[in-house]
């Protein structure tokens, strides 16, 4: 199966940057906003504001026709009332400030850093909320982009800018390029692991032709084949990979191998603050 297509959003060309250089991205003059692309990646720069982030977000994914199959990612930087300067996390919840609306996106992997509130408010601020973050344009890039991609493969990754120790007067465009550069390794963990769960979404057929393969081996009930493929579409979201039924070839019996897959999934663990 192909790659799914990544769709990237973010405010600022600072931010946007980094991620240009990492995925070996092109300018294209096809939009009234900034767009860089390669064959699977899409990159809007948005533009500071809610505003801004609906229309670029909106004018990105309603023109592909394989935007359903795709993931989204909204990349930026954002304060934060306890988490360090440069530490990056994703918005387990994301509240819009002027309307009060809530959304909770889904997180069905190990992202290997916090996730913590994410509050989006209309101007820059210097009230960081408990043990919360604050940007200008989450809620709207989110409200947008799950009209388009399922929510569990759109999320949003922010890099901590500014904190009360560290305020966003001091921020520049030179000093935000550096943060996401820094914070690379993290944000492309979870758009890997985002991509690595649209596969087994949009690839029902690896995955069964997988468990058929574990029927050869084990005689399973049908509450226990209807387990193995609940067990195997996990893993794959979780490491990008499920195992070959060979992995638990000494094991005879099938609940010590449905044991035996499940406690592996368990290892791969997951870390919210």
């Amino acid at each position: 199966m192909d790659k799914p297509p990544i769709y990237l959003v973010t405010a600022l060309q600072s931010e946007a940057t980094p991620l240009i250089e990492h995925f070996r991205l092109k300018a294209s003059a096809s939009r009234p906003f900034r767009e860089y692309r390669s064959d699977h990646v899409h990159l809007m720069v948005t533009g500071m504001g809610k505003i801004n982030a609906a229309a670029a977000t909106a004018a990105l994914l309603h023109a592909d026709a394989d935007g359903r199959r795709g993931v989204g990612v909204n990349v930026g930087i954002a304060g934060h009332a306890s988490l360090a300067l440069g530490e990056v996390f994703v918005a387990h919840r994301i509240a819009d400030a002027a309307s009060s609306k809530d959304w909770y996106p889904q997180m069905t992997f190990n992202p290997r850093c916090p996730s913590s509130e994410l509050y989006t408010v209309d101007a820059p601020t210097e009230h960081y909320p408990d043990n919360a973050g604050v940007d200008m344009e989450a809620s709207a890039y989110y409200a947008v982009a799950t009209r388009y991609l399922s929510n569990e493969l759109t999320q949003t990754v922010k890099v901590v800018s500014d904190t009360p120790e560290h305020p966003i007067a001091k921020l520049n465009k030179h000093v935000i390029t550096d943060l996401v550069r820094a914070a690379l390794p993290q944000i492309t963990h979870v758009i890997e692991r985002l991509v690595a769960l649209a596969s087994a979404q949009f690839d029902a057929t690896g995955l069964a032709a997988l468990s058929q393969r574990y029927q050869e081996r084990w005689r399973l009930s049908v509450n226990q084949q209807l387990q193995l493929s609940r067990l195997l579409e996990r893993h794959h979201a979780l490491s990008g990979s499920a195992p070959e039924p060979d992995t638990y070839a000494h094991l005879r019996q099938p609940k010590a191998m449905l044991h035996a897959l499940q406690a592996d999934i368990a290892e791969q663990g997951l870390r919210f603050t």
